[in-house]
Formats: structure tokens, C-alpha cells, sequence
């Protein structure tokens, strides 16, 4: 083999070896942004589930009578705020209703202002509010759906979280 042919036989090999490592680089490239993204992005998960945690653990906990379990016979457990909600909810079997109408708004804002990480005074205020077409629900719904948002993502919550997420999010969905 003549030496040109040698030549140019390396210098195709210099140049098939260049173009591979570009590709290289560029594959690189694009895999170690998308592992920062996915990095960052659990990152912020972390954070956000952090944040849960400090700031509503014990309110994830309590059911819509503000209590950490179901009372019954027998057993009475009272608290400042299960106390403040004792007379505006109604027990059937196995659901809390909470009493609706105009007399009863100020005790729950007043509930939302003494304990404001409780989600479930949003939901009463919010019912009560929208059943008497009263537009500014709207505002105490976002502010629970925040709240709720929060406390579905901790461990060991109260079922009761979950349900008045979705019945706060189905109303601010209607038009």
C-alpha cells in the first residue's frame, strides 16, 4: 500500500474518530442535563414533603371534629379547637355534617383566625358560604385546597384530608 493511501486512511479514521466523539459529547451532554432535572426536580419533592411535615403533621392528624381519633362511648377527648367545633357539626353514623347558614360563619372564621392550618374550617366556611351564593367561597376554598395539599402528602393522615381535597377542588372546578 502506497504511503498516500496510508495517509488518507488515517486521516478518514482521524476524522470517523472526531465525529465520534462529538456524537459522544453531545450524548453527554444531553443525559447528564436530563439526570440534573431529575435531580432537581426530586430535590424540590423532598423539600416540598419537608415542608409538610414541619408545618402540618399535627394537623394531618386530626379528622374534621379537630380530634386525632373518632370519639365514642365512653371517651371525650377535648382540645381548644375540638372544643370551639363542638356545636357546629352533626354525627350520623359515620360522618361528620357540618351546620351551614349565615349564623354560623363568624365561629368558623373565627376557628380559621385561632387555627389557621386546620383545613376543615375552610371546607365548613366554603359550604356554608357557596350554599348562600355568597362569591367569595372561592377565596377560603383556595386557601383549605393549600392547606390540604400539604397534609394529604404526610403519612398516617387522617382519610378525611383526601375527601375534602376533592370536594373543594370538584367545587372551584364548577363554573
Amino acid at each position: 500500500m502506497p504511503n498516500t493511501s496510508w495517509v488518507t486512511l488515517f486521516q478518514w479514521l482521524s476524522l470517523t474518530g472526531s465525529i465520534l466523539a462529538v456524537v459522544s459529547f453531545i450524548g453527554l451532554w444531553i443525559f447528564t442535563g436530563r439526570v440534573d432535572q431529575e435531580k432537581e426536580l426530586k430535590i424540590q419533592q423532598l423539600q416540598s414533603t419537608t415542608e409538610a411535615v414541619r408545618g402540618f403533621s399535627d394537623v394531618a392528624k386530626l379528622n374534621p371534629a379537630g380530634l386525632p381519633f373518632r370519639e365514642g362511648k365512653g371517651i371525650r377527648y377535648d382540645t381548644p379547637l375540638s372544643t370551639a367545633l363542638r356545636d357546629l357539626y352533626v354525627t350520623t353514623d359515620s360522618t361528620i355534617a357540618f351546620k351551614l347558614g349565615l349564623q354560623f360563619e363568624p365561629q368558623y372564621k373565627r376557628i380559621i383566625e385561632e387555627f389557621p392550618r386546620f383545613p376543615f374550617a375552610y371546607l365548613a366556611l366554603v359550604q356554608s358560604m357557596r350554599s348562600r351564593g355568597d362569591p367569595s367561597w372561592r377565596e377560603y376554598a383556595q386557601k383549605g385546597v393549600s392547606i390540604l395539599e400539604k397534609t394529604v402528602t404526610i403519612e398516617g393522615h387522617d382519610a378525611g384530608h383526601d375527601e375534602a381535597l376533592a370536594t373543594l377542588r370538584a367545587y372551584l372546578s364548577e363554573k
